[in-house]
């Protein structure tokens, strides 16, 4: 028996083992970072695993560092904003197991080496006395200049501790900061920041509380109307400012050949609400290939607000830039037709409203960029047919780009009931075309199955009776026949003779 319970107790401990889950060993890194300048670390795991999840543990991230889980790994990111150091202990649960990971950050003023001095010292005993007693040194008499003494030794100043900063080198060196701006819902703001030796330019735009930031392109997902241009370059032109973007900052983050990042300073956007709003914009920007010849009319709606008129102005510039525009002589109405120049132009309208009863004017609101490109030459078109069928619903076909149609079809549908309509529920059925693969789905009335189920009962019985009435009418023929044959029979005469044969 104790055999029998120490095996046991045995499997149950190897059994506890195979499932706790594996304890990896603990590890740290060491991360040292500028003030003011924006930095992104991604922390990989030990011996490559992926990290599922994780938790802080203890300890705190320094002022503006965030961590959160990115790619396989940690990725730690922000602006720090204050000098220090700070630990944070966190821990992270891999497809290895779990261990304890601690971050330890170093917040410096700079990046660049210290600077070596030379200082003299003052001797003991001078540097005790001028401590100990301030007020006699500044009340004490003038004194006889001494006798010169021997210049004391100099020594080098106590060097720090190296830290593991990130190198300068590559660093963009920011030239231009962007100034804030000021419109009206529904205007146009225009930010320029440069900066020497960025390989990469990105404009994020930060929210009032300073809790969020994204990519300024992804901010057109959340404003309805709002129009970004430059994501890349050196100017970001927003236009369709709601009144929510108010209090909202813009900033240019400039990323060197080696990664390194300069970041500048906030940009303020401020919305004005009392001011008159710009008007709203309904215009369609289109995309043209014209040859001589040939001409296309690019016409726009504005809603004003009430009390107010809408003043228009046509734009155009040579490349894809809304802050590169320039107004077009003459061209203040509704619509404009742009002049045949060969090559390629972009055109805009800007519209902004004014009030009737005192002529204030809002701020101006730009349309989106519609590209013109002028080819000298006629037009020529070869036929293109795609490979693939086109459909509607009545026909299939082949088509070119031009909208020439080829192999055009009625489709052949085969039908398949999925549900079976009743008195009171439609049904309903698909049908496939056998030549293109379109689909088509139809309703049943209520009650058609029923009605087809009684015509098909009618449609039984009736011909049931048909069929009872041709056999009847077989048989009273065959009897009828039988009759006949036996009428035509000759009948044969019997005689009684009572004659007694002989013996």
């Amino acid at each position: 028996m104790r055999k029998r319970g120490a095996l046991a107790a045995l499997l149950a401990a190897l059994l506890l083992l195979l499932l706790a889950p594996m304890a990896l060993a603990d590890d740290s890194t060491t991360l040292t970072a500028v003030r003011n300048e924006y930095i992104r670390v991604l922390i990989d795991m030990p011996n490559g695993s992926t990290m599922r999840s994780h938790r802080v543990e203890s300890g705190e991230m320094a002022p503006g560092l965030s961590l959160r889980a990115e790619g396989e790994g940690l990725g730690l990111f922000g602006t720090p904003n204050t000098l220090g150091n700070w630990s944070v202990t966190v821990r992270c649960t891999t497809d290895d197991g779990e261990l304890l990971l601690t971050i330890h950050q170093y917040i410096i003023a700079s990046s660049a080496p210290p600077a070596v001095g030379i200082a003299p010292t003052a001797a003991p005993a001078e540097a005790a006395g001028s401590m100990a007693e301030p007020e006699q040194e500044m009340t004490a008499e003038p004194q006889p200049t001494p006798p010169p003494a021997a210049t004391p030794v100099p020594t080098l100043a106590p060097t720090p501790e190296p830290t593991l900063a990130p190198t300068p080198e590559g660093r963009p060196v920011i030239r231009k900061e962007p100034s804030g701006e000021t419109v009206t819902r529904g205007g146009t703001a225009i930010f320029v920041a440069r900066a020497d030796g960025a390989a990469e330019i990105v404009w994020y735009l930060l929210d009032n509380s300073g809790e969020a930031e994204m990519p300024a392109q992804q901010a057109t997902e959340f404003f309805s109307g709002l129009r970004i241009y430059g994501q890349g370059t050196e100017t970001l032109t927003v236009s369709g400012i709601p009144s929510g973007l108010n209090g909202w900052r813009a900033e240019c983050r400039f990323i060197g050949p080696t990664g390194t990042v300069a970041v500048s300073d906030d940009a303020v956007i401020t919305v004005r609400e009392k001011g008159i709003s710009s008007p709203g914009l309904i215009f369609d920007p289109q995309k043209v290939e014209l040859y001589t010849g040939e001409s296309v009319t690019l016409s726009v709606s504005a809603l004003p607000p009430e009390g107010a008129t809408v003043r228009y102005q046509w734009y155009s510039t040579d490349k894809y830039d809304l802050a590169s525009v320039k107004a077009i002589e003459g061209a203040t109405d509704t619509s404009f037709t742009p002049p045949f120049i060969p090559g390629t132009l972009y055109y805009c309208v800007g519209v902004r409203s004014v009030r009737t009863s005192n002529g204030e004017e809002s701020s101006t609101a730009y349309s989106d960029l519609a590209e013109i490109r002028c080819i000298e030459g006629e037009r020529t078109h070869e036929h293109v047919f795609s490979s693939y069928w086109l459909a509607d619903g009545v026909s299939h076909w082949h088509g070119c780009d031009c909208g020439q149609r080829q192999d055009e079809g009625e489709h052949e549908i085969d039908w398949t009931v999925i549900r079976r309509a009743t008195s009171r529920r439609d049904g309903e059925r698909r049908g496939v075309c056998r030549v293109c693969g379109y689909e088509a789905r139809e309703t049943i009335a209520a009650g058609a199955a029923e009605r087809t189920d009684t015509a098909r009962i009618v449609l039984a019985v009736l011909a049931g009776l048909v069929i009872l009435l041709i056999l009847m009418g077989i048989i009273l023929l065959s009897r009828r026949s039988r009759r006949r044959r036996r009428s035509r029979r000759p009948r044969s005469r019997t005689y009684h003779s009572t004659h007694t044969p002989r013996r």
